[in-house]
């Protein structure tokens, strides 16, 4: 039978020294300090995300057995709209 090498640990008091993290990158947000709130919703909720949730919410009632949503990429956006608008 072979014999497991076993390490050793030693308890310390105090904060644990841990290895320093990579960096992440320095982020600069100035392209988006002259941005309204709509200009930043459709900077980041474009047509193509909409259209996927379109289309993943019909694949997921198929999957479901039920009929057809019938929404529309529109019908999506509004119904973001006044979710984000609830939050704020």
């Amino acid at each position: 039978m072979k014999q497991r090498k076993t390490m050793s640990l030693k308890w310390t008091k105090g904060v644990p020294q841990m290895p320093s993290p990579l960096a992440f990158p320095d982020t600069h947000y100035d392209k988006y300090a002259s941005l309204d709130p709509v200009e930043l919703f459709e900077f980041f909720l474009d047509d193509h995300i909409f259209k996927h949730i379109v289309e993943q919410s019909r694949l997921y009632s198929v999957s479901k057995n039920w009929p057809d949503p019938n929404i529309s990429e529109e019908e999506i956006e509004c119904i973001s709209w006044y979710t984000d608008s609830f939050w704020i």
